[in-house]
Parts: structure tokens; C-alpha cells; sequence
């Protein structure tokens, strides 16, 4: 059913222009069990707040055309189907049309219908990268009740952009698949009741509003840089890691999106707050971590490896000994259970396979604990083609999790590569997820 775009605004009078762009963008991603939590959410929104809503989720005509009437019926903003080329106004909210992918062009969406099966999949991703490239800390990233993991790729786009990121908490979510992958990323801000995110939401509008100006932004950055040292200090007596010789491009940004979190107007208010708050030295670290990475990560360099390095190491193994290969750098584990796939492809065409070991290791706890955990969002599809995934991975609900004899390959361990000695009688060490930055 085609739905008429002038029948799902309602007419109320909203005090702001009604040309006024937006101060922040959030983009909200929900799939099964959506409707109450997007109720709880609205329902807490003032009817002036400055903020822009564009809603993804995963629903045919008929749930589309319901979920417009029911957000109408608790929200006091206007409600709008988005067409391709409209530009986000102020105090509104914007639904994505089902089955179609986003882009931004100057602030503009434009939309391109999700033909197959595994883009319909992605559509919140889709909606999330788009806003954090186009609004880098003007973006809040949502996700909400909902099956599989889309939105898990998207939100770590807007983390890295300096945007806020929200997860509904998984205890209240009719089904937590979607946030439960959202915050398995490491990259989810606050995870919250929907009424709190709406909250949330209000006071980060509101410091955008108030400082996030072009000169604002510059005396910051002079700000963060001349604190760098004690910030340094106050992580190095905490995490025990030296940050003081990091790129300062990424200290000052990585900073600066932390004190946009914490709604902090000044470098010393950040100072202080990370001297009384052990927990954010804690977090800061981890922001300062880079966990971006996927399976099989370049196809080619892993063509290379499988076919004129592992080919002839495996093959013409003839030591009693095992294989040891060291994966240095291994963030949540993608890069290393890659290698042990490839690994385990060219055993299977051996009459006597000798045994390999592939140690993983990173300086992030919660990364590797992912690793260990060896579960991923469906979104792994677009990198793990299907013969793989039904060989190596087991599926449940809308995760899918490496099998045991893959995982049993695999040791996942803490190591700092600067200050701890290096693993011996190693036969290969990859350190692509490690050089890459």
C-alpha cells in the first residue's frame, strides 16, 4: 500500500522556523519489539528540543503504515515519510521507507531501495554510517529491540566520527539480539531504559547547542592539547600503557568525543572527573583503542597468505612439533579465527595434518573477551561467504558463533607488543590489524 506523505504529518504549531536545521541528528534502529520502545522513547520528548529523528526498521508496507499511525498518536512532533532529497528539520521525526538504504549529500537523504536479502538486513547500518559521516558529532546512533545485529557495523562509524552512541538495555528489550550486538562492540556510549535515552538525547541537543561552536571547537582543542600530559599521566598510573607518545591527532579526538559524552565544558572539568572517576580512565583507554576491524580484511592480502605463504608452510611441514602462528594486535578476534579458517581449508586436504596453534593477542580485556566468546552479529555475511559460515559457525537466534574445533585453535591472551617479550618459536606472526594504523 502506498502511503500518502500528507496524511501521516499532523498539524501542530512548533515554535521553532520552520527552516531550522537541526541541532543534532539521531538516528533510532529497531526491528521486532520496536513499536513500545520507540513509544517509551517519544513519549519523554519535549515538543521543542532541537534534535532531528530518522527512524530505520525492519518492516514491510503494512507494519510501516501501523508504525506511522502509532508514533502519531504519542509523540508531539510531526511525522513524516522521508522522500529522497529531504533535508531534516528541527523538532520532526522521519520514517525510512521498508527495504531501502540511506546516504546523506549535503545534509539531504537520499534513498535507494534494498533489493537483496542481505541490504534489507543492513538498512539501520546503513542509516548509521551515513549520519556519522555526514554529522560526526552532531550524530546519535540508537539501537532498540530487535532480532540479529544490524546496527552493530553502523554504531561503530558514529563512535569513530565523534558522535554519541545508545543501546536500549538488553534486560528490557522484548527481543535483545540487536542492542546485545550493538554494545558486544565496545562502542555504545550508555546503555539505557528508552525513557532515558530520550533524556539523554535532550542534554546532549542541549550542549551541542551551546558549544559546539567553530571557535568553541578550536580553543578546545588548545585546551585538550595543553592537558595532554596530565591526561597522559592519569591513564599511564591507571592502565599502566604510555599514551604521551600517540598521535596527537587521535589523542585530541578520541578526547574530545569523551568530553561530548560527558557533556564537559572544559579540559579541567575532564581532568577532574578522570581523577575521581576510575572508571572513566577506563573508558577513555578503550577510546582510545582501535577495535575496527572484520573478517577477512582484504581479500586479496588473504588470497596471498592462504595460497603462496600457508599453502607451502602447511603443506611442507614435517617437524613434530606444531605450526605456531602469532596474531598480534587481534582486537575481537575476526583476523585471527580468519586465519584459522584458511588453516583449516588446506588440513582438510591433508592425509596427516599436523597440529597448529594461533595465538591472538591485544591489550584490550574486553576486546579479547569477545574474541574468546568467538559470537558475531548476522552482518558477518557480507565478509564470510555462505559455504563458510555453515562450516565454521553454528547460528542461534540472530548471532552466529564459531564452531568448538575452530575456537579450540584459538588462544586469546593479553600482551602488550611495546613493554612485554615477544612469543617464541613462532613460524608466523600477521600484524595487518596492528600496521594498518
Amino acid at each position: 500500500m502506498k502511503i500518502h506523505p500528507a496524511r501521516l504529518v499532523k498539524k501542530r504549531k512548533v515554535s521553532r522556523p520552520k527552516n531550522q536545521s537541526p541541532t543534532i541528528v539521531v538516528g533510532i534502529g529497531a526491528s521486532a519489539g520496536g513499536t513500545q520502545a520507540l513509544k517509551e522513547l517519544f513519549s519523554g520528548l519535549k515538543q521543542t528540543h532541537g534534535a532531528a529523528f530518522v527512524v530505520a526498521q525492519h518492516l514491510d508496507e503494512a507494519g510501516a503504515k501501523l508504525a506511522l499511525e502509532s508514533l502519531e498518536i504519542f509523540t508531539k512532533s510531526p511525522v513524516i515519510e522521508v522522500k529522497s532529497g529531504l533535508k531534516p528539520l528541527a523538532d520532526h521525526i522521519y520514517l525510512i521507507p521498508p527495504h531501502t538504504l540511506v546516504e546523506f549529500e549535503n545534509e539531504a537523504l537520499l534513498l535507494t531501495p534494498a533489493r537483496a536479502l542481505k541490504d534489507r538486513l543492513q538498512v539501520v547500518d546503513s542509516l548509521f554510517s551515513a549520519l556519522g559521516k555526514e554529522y560526526a558529532a552532531r550524530s546519535v546512533a540508537v539501537v532498540l529491540s530487535g532480532d540479529a545485529g544490524d546496527g552493530a557495523k553502523g554504531i561503530r562509524d558514529v563512535n569513530d566520527s565523534g558522535g554519541l552512541t545508545l543501546a536500549q538495555r538488553p534486560t528490557t528489550a522484548e527481543h535483545k539480539s540487536m542492542p546485545e550486538s550493538a554494545i558486544a562492540t565496545a562502542a555504545v556510549d550508555h546503555v539505557l531504559l528508552p525513557a532515558e535515552i530520550s533524556i539523554e538525547i535532550l542534554e546532549y541537543a542541549k550542549y551541542i547547542a551551546d558549544f559546539n561552536g567553530q571557535k568553541y571547537q578550536l580553543a578546545l582543542k588548545e585546551q585538550i592539547a595543553s592537558g595532554l600530559n596530565t591526561i597522559c599521566d592519569v591513564l599511564h598510573k591507571q592502565t599502566q600503557h604510555e599514551f604521551k607518545h600517540y598521535k596527537t591527532s587521535t589523542l585530541l579526538r578520541r578526547i574530545q568525543r569523551r568530553m561530548q559524552v560527558l557533556q564537559c565544558s572544559s579540559v579541567d572539568t575532564y581532568i577532574e572527573k578522570l581523577a575521581a572517576q576510575p572508571q572513566e580512565v577506563d573508558a577513555l583507554f578503550k577510546e582510545l583503542l582501535i577495535n575496527v576491524t572484520n573478517f577477512f580484511r582484504d581479500r586479496e592480502a588473504f588470497d596471498s597468505l592462504k595460497f603462496e605463504v600457508l599453502e607451502k608452510l602447511v603443506r611442507g611441514w614435517t617437524s613434530p612439533q606444531k605450526i605456531r602462528i602469532w596474531v598480534a594486535g587481534c582486537s575481537t578476534g575476526e583476523e585471527a579465527y580468519s586465519i584459522a579458517i584458511t588453516v583449516r581449508e588446506i588440513l582438510a586436504d591433508l592425509p596427516k595434518a599436523p597440529e597448529v596453534q594461533i595465538i591472538a593477542t591485544d591489550i584490550d580485556e574486553s576486546a579479547l573477551n569477545a574474541a574468546r566468546a568467538g559470537s558475531y552479529p548476522s552482518t558477518i555475511a557480507e565478509h564470510v561467504s555462505a559455504e563458510r559460515l555453515a562450516k565454521f559457525f553454528n547460528k542461534r537466534g540472530g548471532r552466529y558463533y564459531v564452531t568448538k574445533s575452530l575456537r579450540e585453535m584459538c588462544l586469546f591472551s593479553i600482551h602488550n607488543l611495546i613493554n612485554d617479550p615477544p612469543f617464541s618459536q613462532i613460524d608466523l606472526i600477521s600484524c595487518r590489524n596492528l600496521l594498518i594504523y
